[in-house]
């Protein structure tokens, strides 16, 4: 006799699934905590601390650090931009449908292209300024919560592991993967604080939506793989 008892469906369900479903309630909850405090014009402490910290006291248009420290900010900054993004995606789109991997091209698709539209949509609702604190080092435009190079990244770095994952059999080279995802996304949304252009509340709001966002789409894909 078949089971559909879906309490005994639930306690079987991976723990890599219930993980997933639990970061992504955690982050979706952050998020909201946030973007409350944001509508309410609430100031947040760290913001303008964490900002400051991170130019000359004595010329604020100054960031701190080494010379070449600014260049390359910069340079990485644009990991998360949409260029960069929309090379990536058309790469590994192309050698997905050599392979004749559908389900992975319609996740990427959903997941990439879902973000930015998301990215879009939550920054045109919250519609907060960019940081006048300081002087920016690159020219900003549009709204500033959540960060879009920040989600971004976090939606394509994200996206762009679990598909690599996909082919990798050993757990040393899963997890090497997820490693340089996380590094990659997280040197984004600091250089977006350094470089002036982002609140670290922006960040914080691009990483976790982008997190929220990246997963659900794993697990609607996950959900439809052939047994």
């Amino acid at each position: 006799m078949k089971n559909n008892n879906p309490l005994q469906k639930w306690v079987k369900a991976e723990p890599i699934v219930l993980g997933s479903i639990f970061v992504i309630v955690c982050c979706l909850w952050g998020f909201l905590r946030l973007a409350t405090k944001i509508m309410g014009q609430q100031d947040l402490y760290y913001d303008q601390k964490i900002l400051l910290s991170m130019r000359q006291s004595i010329d604020l248009a100054e960031p701190i650090g080494p010379l070449f420290l600014k260049d390359a900010m910069v340079d990485l900054s644009a990991l998360g931009s949409v260029s960069v993004a929309l090379v990536i995606f058309v790469t590994v789109l192309g050698l997905l449908l050599i392979q004749r991997q559908h389900r992975l091209v319609i996740f990427m698709t959903l997941s990439i292209f879902g973000g930015s539209a998301l990215s879009i949509f939550l920054k045109t609702l919250f519609m907060r300024s960019r940081p006048d604190l300081i002087p920016h080092l690159t020219p900003a435009h549009y709204y500033s919560f959540p960060s879009g190079h920040s989600m971004t990244a976090t939606v394509v770095y994200f996206t762009l592991a679990m598909v690599l994952s996909e082919a990798a059999h050993e757990k040393i080279i899963k997890h090497y993967i997820l490693i340089c995802a996380i590094l990659i996304i997280g040197i984004v949304g600091i250089s977006r604080v350094y470089i002036g252009v982002h609140w670290p509340s922006d960040v914080l709001g691009g990483w976790m939506m982008g997190t929220a966002w990246a997963l659900l789409c794993w697990l609607i894909q996950r959900s439809t793989k052939k047994k």
